[in-house]
This record gives structure tokens, sequence and C-alpha cells, in this order.
């Protein structure tokens, strides 16, 4: 669930509760009108009673919400005693309520990390907002990465923190196998910011092909490190998704790579990110040069040939017989 979903979700929750208040006030009109000619009987409980169901739906209200929320959810008093955990911390993290509730929260966290509670307690003695990347201890000890964000906030009519810890175990795990194929990739890959062209990451086999430390390819352009010239990376500009296109590039060292050219653009947390891969064909057409002279070579040879003169091919087997492949007229 996203911030902006569970904004929403909040807000549709309040807007409920409002409509129980304003329900609760007419009922509690009602009821005073038809008491005005008995004012002198005994106090009327039905309102009390009223209020306190109120009290309870608003409550199962709240409870619910949390409830149907996919990270961890913690509320914990300003001296980081859990007063609330929701149902996913208990089914994750494999505790119980009890073994929780009232609990200092220093029991969720790592023993060899405990400055990094104080820098977040630290940071909201001045800000109302704090986050920290420290990870969360199961019960069985296994621990899951997590980023939290605590804020200060109000619960029943005391201060407390509230505290969202989002799992991270799946992103990070994306995240190393993307990193480990674009190492892998034989390909000379590139991630660049999709507006401006400016190189976040590039791998290995660039590095290799194009001869740059990957601390002079990162912030910097194609263009401005020379690797394509103007047309190209105006070309490239109006149109960045590309699949096999022939280009040539230049190394830091100015040598002519010949290279097949793809790249498309996609979108990782509401940023676009441009992604390109370099397939070096240089010897590939070098040799196809080559060849391509040879055989204008041999035809210049062979049509200078005195007429008559055959070109053959001998067929092992029986017989030794020959093919003939040329004959100059």
């Amino acid at each position: 669930m996203t911030k902006s979903d569970l904004l929403k979700a909040y807000n549709e929750l309040k807007l409920i509760n409002a409509e129980l208040v304003k329900a609760l006030n007419l009922s509690s009109a009602s009821d005073q009108n038809k008491s005005l000619s008995h004012e002198d009987s005994l106090p009327d409980i039905t309102r009390e009673k009223d209020s306190e169901n109120l009290i309870k739906v608003m409550h199962l209200n709240y409870e619910s919400f949390l409830n149907t929320i996919d990270d961890f959810v913690f509320v914990v008093d300003m001296q980081g005693i859990i007063i609330y955990v929701n149902n996913t911390v208990i089914k994750c993290l494999g505790y119980s309520k009890e073994e929780l509730i009232g609990k200092h929260v220093s029991i969720l966290y790592p023993i060899e990390q405990p400055e990094e509670g104080l820098r977040v307690l630290k940071k909201l003695g001045y800000e109302h907002s704090a986050t920290s990347r420290m990870p969360l201890v199961k019960k069985d000890g296994d621990r899951v990465l997590v980023n939290t964000t605590v804020n200060i906030g109000v619960w029943n009519d005391k201060n407390v923190l509230f505290g969202v810890s989002k799992d991270l175990s799946q992103i990070l795990l994306s995240e190393e196998m993307f990193s480990k194929a674009f190492q892998m990739n034989p390909s000379a890959c590139g991630l660049c910011e999709a507006n401006t062209g400016i190189f976040i990451d590039v791998n290995d086999a660039f590095c290799r092909l194009f001869g740059y430390e990957r601390d002079e390819v990162r912030g910097k352009t194609a263009f401005e490190l020379g690797i394509i010239s103007k047309s190209m990376n105006d070309k490239f500009s109006l149109n960045p998704v590309y699949n096999n296109l022939e280009v040539e590039f230049r190394s830091k060292d100015n040598a002519v790579i010949q290279a097949l050219f793809s790249a498309d653009v996609f979108s990782v947390q509401n940023k676009l990110l441009y992604y390109t891969a370099v397939f070096d064909i240089t010897e590939y057409q070098k040799s196809q040069n080559a060849l391509h002279a040879s055989e204008h070579q041999y035809h210049m040879l062979f049509e200078n040939m005195t007429p008559g003169f055959a070109l053959c091919e001998m067929i092992h087997g029986e017989g030794g017989e020959l093919r003939m492949l040329d004959l100059r007229k």
C-alpha cells in the first residue's frame, strides 16, 4: 500500500467516524427533547451508553484499518513501551501480542545497533518525523530488512510514537537480481536518467569496451564523454527506443567502435530511466570487410584471365571428380 493509498483510506475512515459522531449527536438531541418534561427524573444513561458504543465502534474501525495494512505498524509510548501492534507484526515476526504489548520496542532491534534507536529518538526531539533502515528481529532470530518511518502522534489522549515499517526483502532481492544480471551482461550496458541522459551506472563490459573507469562515466552523458557524435545524440534525444541499431561509437582513446545499439525507457518509483546495451561488432565488421575485399580481388583476377580458364573444386570420394565453379569465356 502506497503512502497516498494509506492517506486516502485513513481519510475515508475519518469520514465514517464523523458520520457516527453526527448520528450520536442527533440521537442525543432527540433523547433530550423527549426528556424535557422529565428533568427531575433519573440521569439519562442511554446517552452514556451510546457514547461508549461509539468509542468502541471507532476503536474497532481504526484497528480494522491498521490490520488491513501489509506494513508493520507499531504504537509506542514516549518511553519506548509498545502499546499496540497490527496483525502483520504478529504474523510475520512470530510473536504473540502478549509477548510484545508492554515490552520495550528495543526487543525487536539488533542488540549490536543500540545507537540507531537513539539517533531516531534524538531526531524526533527537533522534528516530528524520522526514518531508519534498522532491521526487525523475528522471534526465531531471523531478521527482516525494513524501512521504518516514525512520527509523533496522539493515542488515547497521550503523546505516542507511530512506527510504520515497510518490508524491503522483495525489493532488495529484485535489486540484487537486476544488479547481477546488469553486471554479468557481456554487452556494454548503461543506466541513465531518461530526461538528461546522465549516466547513473555502467557495467564492467562498458568499462572494458570504452576504456573508462566507472567513476569517470557517472554523472556525465555519452556526448560529454565523446562516445557518440552530436548528430547521434540529437537522434537519441528525439527517439530513445532502439533495437540493434548499427552505430559508430568512440572509445576513450578515440578508437572507432562499430556496434549494435539497443535502448529502452522504463519507470522505477515514478522515475524514468534509460537502459542501453551496446554489442561490439568491430571485429566482425573487419572480417566482413576483409572478406569483401578478397572477393573483389578474386573477381578482378578472374576477369583478367585468358579465355578458357576454369576454376574447379575437387570432390572427395570415388573417382576424384572435379566440379566446375567458374569459367572465363
